[in-house]
């Protein structure tokens, strides 16, 4: 097991730009169901644990200066920060030669830290991001076909969250006359999947 977690510096902490990879964890979950907008996950972190930096050097988890949840000193983990779970297996082949066989079995956003002991981490997809994106009021018309709305939206969730999230327009759906606004690009998915 790989976790790796790719820190979002903010206005507040302009420092917060280190990678951390964990190869040992207490807990992991992943959890994919087609029925629901977002995936989910979550990892839980002994405290004392070390995590290799950027540059591969070990450093403590726990520790004076480690802040793990955002209060006074540059936190360890935030909402927001990128998280991406990797598992998979190692074993001998018929040659005898080592394979590590490994798959990407989560990749998303940290939406909430609970900086108990162990350290819980409770992890979204990419719709984290659409959580977090107001959408201004807008009409479409009847002419207007769902595609359309859907790149107005991404569109939405790629100039604040500087992504670059694209759709696959290969067909022409009309939809009819539809309004946003006053709600998140998750909560206009959500209606739309409804209607």
């Amino acid at each position: 097991t790989q976790i790796t977690i790719t820190q979002k510096k903010s206005d507040k902490y302009p420092t917060r730009t280190g990678v951390l990879t964990f190869d040992f964890v207490n807990t992991f979950e992943a959890e994919s169901c087609w029925q629901d907008l977002t995936d989910t996950g979550k990892v839980v972190l002994p405290k004392n644990l070390y995590y290799k930096d950027a540059n591969g050097k070990l450093q403590p988890l726990k520790g004076t200066n480690i802040n793990i949840g955002g209060f006074g000193l540059v936190p360890l983990f935030l909402r927001g920060d990128k998280v991406q779970i990797e598992s998979g297996y190692k074993y001998n082949n018929v040659t005898g030669r080592e394979i590590l066989d490994t798959a990407i079995i989560f990749e998303g956003y940290i939406s909430k830290v609970h900086s108990k002991t162990p350290v819980e981490l409770e992890l979204e997809d990419s719709m984290w991001l659409c959580k977090q994106t107001p959408v201004d009021t807008k009409t479409f018309t009847a002419s207007d076909t769902l595609e359309d709305i859907l790149q107005y939206l991404i569109g939405k969730v790629n100039d604040m969250h500087k992504t670059s999230f694209t759709t696959n327009a290969l067909t022409k759906t009309n939809f009819g006359e539809f309004q946003v606004g006053s709600e998140t690009v998750a909560q206009v998915l959500h209606r739309l999947r409804k209607q």
